[in-house]
């Protein structure tokens, strides 16, 4: 569990761009989507 811990904080900042702008793209594609419906 330690080990996990540690590496989470290793690669916590290279992989935290990554998810946020995936998340980003998530988003975005439900605001889409979400606009086409309101419309």
């Amino acid at each position: 569990m330690k080990r996990l811990i540690k590496s989470v904080i290793k690669w916590g900042p290279l992989l935290y761009p990554v998810i946020k702008k995936i998340m980003n793209e998530k988003n975005k594609k439900e605001d889409y989507s979400r606009g086409k419906n309101a419309r």
